[in-house]
């Protein structure tokens, strides 16, 4: 899943109103357990602008950690989690955005809790359905049967 943020800017040129959106989005979730890949990247719909060069901030900072598109950490650890933003800057030009809605990087550990929710679509008449945890130390499966659909 892609969690997507939207923000728009607006400027004037020559009498005319333009805007441009600031798209921040996170693959492939926003929470995250340690050792997890995580990518934050930064889209800017901006008509006629080719080049960005991108600004990213972290938990409202005025220093800039990153000036790539998008931003991988791997492994993800627990000093990763925050709010994060981008703005960008169009490259040898004048055009700018505005910097994107926060997205808040939340590291989960094993103790949080978690919804889960099974559907099915269809039919779905006579479905069995179980719950099933597998202890990453041993291997053991371990199902509970919760009913019928």
């Amino acid at each position: 899943s892609t969690f997507i943020f939207k923000s728009v800017a607006c400027f004037t040129i020559n009498n005319c109103f333009h805007s441009v959106k600031t798209m921040l989005s996170i693959k492939p979730d926003q929470h995250v357990f340690g050792g997890e890949t995580v990518t934050l990247r930064c889209d800017i719909d901006g008509e006629g602008v080719t080049s960005w060069q991108y600004s990213w901030y972290k938990d409202g900072s005025v220093s800039v950690f990153s000036e790539l598109q998008e931003h991988t950490f791997s492994p993800v650890t627990e000093s990763d989690a925050g709010k994060y933003s981008c703005y960008g800057a169009e490259r040898g030009g004048s055009q700018t955005s505005n910097i994107s809605d926060a997205v808040t990087l939340t590291w989960l550990t094993e103790r949080d809790p978690v919804t889960l929710i099974c559907e099915v679509k269809g039919s779905s008449t006579g479905w069995t359905f179980s719950w099933c945890t597998v202890t990453a130390s041993s291997g053991t499966i371990l199902c509970a049967s919760c009913g019928n659909i």
